[in-house]
């Protein structure tokens, strides 16, 4: 009864798929495509290669040693210094002594901060993030817009295989609910055969109209494969 609306939308898929889609199924349950890939489509692209990552991360790990190092000196020299200052105080008995604990504390904090000051400045810069080249970047544009274009594929190939399985499940529902009323109203051996006959040509149609269009399908839309700039 429906071969015809089976037919009719078969071909439409037919002559309106661009990239087609291979089923592994009549219909019933779903295939590993058919499952949502849940990747990285919507992750943010990484901002260095991992060449670049290792190499960035070691001279930053180098840098901040180096730094704790020129720090750890400098609060030791304060510390003796002030250990200095309190027990030239302690063992001085005129006020010239006094004083002159007090200028050797200022001579040492001076010293103590000037070479602070001259070490950081040997050090350098704190070392910054790499930055993409422009061949990089345009992989990463270029990878952006097939990650686009293929979310939109797979959306429209499973909008089609959806109607191919409805249009499959309508055809055999319909040939069971006419088989049931023949069978009703066969009053001879030979009407119940008929129908019988009728039911598995139905369902044969069915399954052949869906075999064509899913064919027509052809493959499922392949995932671009993410940049690889290296280790």
């Amino acid at each position: 009864m429906k071969k015809k609306f089976i037919v009719a939308v078969a071909t439409t898929l037919i002559l309106a798929n661009g990239a087609p889609v291979a089923f592994a199924d009549n219909g019933s349950g779903s295939s590993n495509s058919e499952q949502s890939t849940k990747s990285d489509d919507n992750r943010e692209f990484p901002k260095m290669t991992d060449a670049q990552k290792l190499a960035f991360e070691a001279a930053r790990d180098a840098y901040k040693d180096k730094r704790e190092v020129i720090l750890d000196a400098f609060h030791t020299s304060m510390e003796n210094a002030k250990n200095a200052a309190e027990k030239a105080r302690e063992l001085a008995t005129t006020d010239e002594a006094k004083k002159a604990a007090a200028a050797a504390l200022q001579v040492a904090v001076n010293t103590a901060t000037q070479v602070k000051t001259d070490a950081l400045k040997a050090l350098g810069q704190k070392p910054e993030k790499p930055v993409l080249t422009a061949e990089q970047i345009a992989v990463i544009t270029k990878y952006r817009s097939d990650m686009t274009a293929f979310a939109a594929a797979r959306s429209a190939y499973k909008d089609k295989r959806e109607v191919i399985r409805e249009a499959f499940k309508t055809a055999k529902e319909n040939a069971k609910d006419a088989y049931k009323e023949a069978r009703k109203l066969a009053t001879t051996d030979e009407a119940r055969k008929a129908a019988w006959v009728t039911f598995k040509t139905a369902i044969s149609d069915a399954i052949q109209t869906f075999e064509v269009a899913r064919t027509a399908l052809g493959e499922s839309p392949e995932k671009p494969e993410k940049p690889d700039f290296g280790s």
